[in-house]
């Protein structure tokens, strides 16, 4: 009986985190992830026009992210011992944001460095957030957030372990990155048109 009172007690827990992530407008997810799927290709396709503008873009989204990350951690501080993640995941992402935006002549090798950093701290906290839910299945997203969970992990270990390597190299990776990010949020904005409708 009592564990049965915890589950129910943790599915609820689970909904409500996944409520607040998912109600962010639906369109405006989407179209951050189309802008970042066009900047992605551009990126991979003339990747030596394209530094600077990916360098304070991606600052800016990495600023952005920190911020919703941060709201979200205090929204959900009553409801789950994951805000503390939440939190200092969301005060890493504002730091490098601010810091590439605030130094934009950085050497490609260390914004890669920095984006890498990012990368590997939003996707071991998707990660995690999947596999605290994976058992729920009335919760959304999980997929998603497995999938950029393990997307992130990988290219933050690649850009922070690879080798010198030259500046179109780096700008191409980056550059997959975001559209790989940019289908993610096309999709998990989909997904949170699908319940804010049903609700």
């Amino acid at each position: 009986m009592g564990g049965e009172t915890r589950t129910e007690a943790e599915l609820e827990k689970a909904k409500s985190i996944d409520k607040m992530i998912m109600a962010r407008p639906w369109w405006e997810m989407v179209l951050r992830g189309i802008l970042l799927l066009v900047l992605g290709v551009i990126a991979m396709v003339y990747p030596d026009i394209t530094i600077g503008i990916i360098v304070l873009l991606f600052g800016a989204l990495i600023l952005i992210e920190g911020i919703f990350l941060v709201i979200g951690s205090i929204a959900v501080k009553a409801e789950d011992t994951m805000w503390v993640v939440l939190l200092i995941g969301g005060i890493v992402s504002i730091a490098l944001g601010a810091m590439i935006l605030a130094w934009p002549d950085l050497t490609a090798r260390v914004v890669l460095f920095l984006i890498g950093a990012w990368a590997l701290i939003v996707g071991l906290i998707n990660l995690m957030w999947a596999l605290k839910v994976r058992k729920h299945e009335e919760v959304t997203g999980k997929g998603v957030h497995a999938f950029f969970g393990i997307v992130g992990i990988a290219f933050g270990i690649i850009a922070i372990a690879w080798p010198k390597e030259t500046a179109v190299t780096i700008v191409v990776i980056i550059g997959i990155f975001i559209a790989l990010m940019g289908i993610l949020l096309v999709i998990a904005g989909f997904m949170a048109r699908k319940e804010q409708k049903i609700e």
